[in-house]
This record gives C-alpha cells, structure tokens and sequence, in this order.
C-alpha cells in the first residue's frame, strides 16, 4: 500500500455548461488555476458520453449518444510528464433507470454540469507500473500493515 499525506488548500464549485466536454473544460481550470492534486466529484447531464473498463490487457470503450443523467462522477487530478491527468469514473442512467458506468473517456454536457474540486497543497504524480503498465498514481510512501 502506497499513501500520500495532503492538506486541502481550497475548494472550487464549477458549473459546465451546455456543450463543453468535461475532461478538457476540467484539465483547462486545472492548468489556469495551477492546481497540483485534487479529487473531483461532479453530477450533470450528458448526451455524448465514452466510457471505457480495462480487462487487464486494454481498454474496451463504448458510445452512448442520447440524454442521459450524470448520476455521479469522482476521481482525481494528477500529473503525467508535466500534463494534468483528470482520471473520472462515472455512473449514467437513461429515462427508463438503465444505467451505465466506468471510465470517462469524453462527455459532452447536454444541460448542466456540476463538479467539486478539492485541491491540495502538494502534486500527485502519475507513472507507468510495470506490473500492470498502466500509469498509476505513485504516493511516495508504503505502508505495510502489522
């Protein structure tokens, strides 16, 4: 087990509008306001989402275009060779309560969006995990458990 300890250093309310797609409209406040680390949370509307789910080898993505409700979205923010990562997974639901979740890949607000980030005072960064060969989040301390 990794672990980082963080202070929260400010907290930010964003409403995205109709139209803007919510990883480049979160990684562009990100990169303006030079937020080093955070975790998201965000709730909306969507009606061109890409979510995705890594089967160990790959990600395996799906559209969905029509109006769906963003029921709920969390993640964090961290840094890839200089680069803001917004790492999102989120849950939407159609008229009729079917629901879909994974990984954010793209969404485009339809009506509203709502997210919460909560910054902290130190960066987090992300790099390659030869395991898995995903970039993780690396947490510059282990704890082993008694």
């Amino acid at each position: 087990m990794r672990f980082k300890d963080f202070n929260r250093v400010k907290t930010y309310f964003i409403r995205l509008d109709q139209g803007e797609e919510i990883i480049t409209s979160l990684a562009s406040f990100v990169k303006e306001k030079g937020l080093q680390s955070a975790w998201l949370n965000g709730i909306g509307s969507v009606s061109d989402v890409e979510l995705a789910l890594y089967n160990g080898k790959e990600y395996v993505s799906f559209s969905l275009k029509q109006d769906l409700e963003l029921v709920s979205s969390q993640g964090n923010l961290a840094f890839l060779n200089g680069e803001p990562v917004i790492h999102l997974h989120c849950i939407v639901s159609d008229e009729k309560g079917t629901t879909w979740s994974g990984h954010l890949n793209h969404g485009i607000i339809s009506y509203t969006g709502e997210f919460i980030i909560f910054a902290f005072d130190s960066p987090l960064l992300r790099g390659k995990d030869e395991k898995t060969g995903l970039n993780l989040t690396q947490p510059e301390e282990i704890f082993s458990p008694k």
